[in-house]
């Protein structure tokens, strides 16, 4: 699944590049692990990816179409959004 991870986030790389943009732009994602077993591994790797970016994330473990799917993430980026002034807003219960 961490090998899934990672080619899913090269391709988001590169979908991101093609229009001018970059992985610091992504605002949200959403990221699907079928296997409840694998949350960890793909979510410490997708944490490591996205420390300081920070994107509003949903994560569920829902199935995907094909059994040999590990993981599929996708985001919403804005261009230049990684550049702009940010107020970070920290909420713990």
């Amino acid at each position: 699944p961490v090998e899934q991870t990672k080619q899913c986030l090269s391709n988001i790389e590169g979908a991101l590049a093609s229009v001018g943009s970059r992985l610091e732009d992504v605002v949200m994602s959403t990221v699907i692990i079928p296997n409840v077993a694998d949350a960890r591994a793909v979510m410490d790797y997708v944490g490591e990816r996205f420390r300081g970016i920070d994107p509003a994330r949903t994560v569920t473990c829902s199935p995907l179409g094909a059994a040999d799917f590990k993981v599929e993430i996708e985001v919403t980026a804005y261009r230049g959004a990684g550049d702009a002034e940010q107020e970070r807003i920290t909420v713990s219960l």
